[in-house]
């Protein structure tokens, strides 16, 4: 009786666990991370700092230079790596 309640007990925790694992999310390649380093100069003000539960352990930093092209760079803060791909929005008409 003790080795199948024990059995069992293992499986359900087994279960919990599984069940209670956030998956990762595929929708943000994290293969190609470089050092966090120098953020170019030209990418202008550092305009605010967002985040997100859908990306735990991660910061957008959005930036606005002069011509008012907006950059956001990702940055996984946790490891001080940075997503290779800046999101580049340019703005015509200011």
């Amino acid at each position: 009786m003790k080795g199948s309640s024990a059995m069992l007990l293992l499986v359900v925790v087994t279960l919990l666990a599984l069940t209670g694992c956030e998956k990762a999310n595929p929708d943000l390649e994290t293969s190609g991370l470089v050092p966090l380093g120098n953020i170019p100069i030209e990418y202008g003000s550092l305009r605010g700092v967002t985040s997100t539960e859908q990306y735990p352990g991660w910061a957008q930093l959005w930036f606005q230079d002069d011509a008012g092209t907006v950059r956001m760079v990702r940055v996984k803060w946790v490891s001080r790596q940075m997503h290779p791909d800046i999101i580049t929005i340019p703005r015509t008409g200011l």
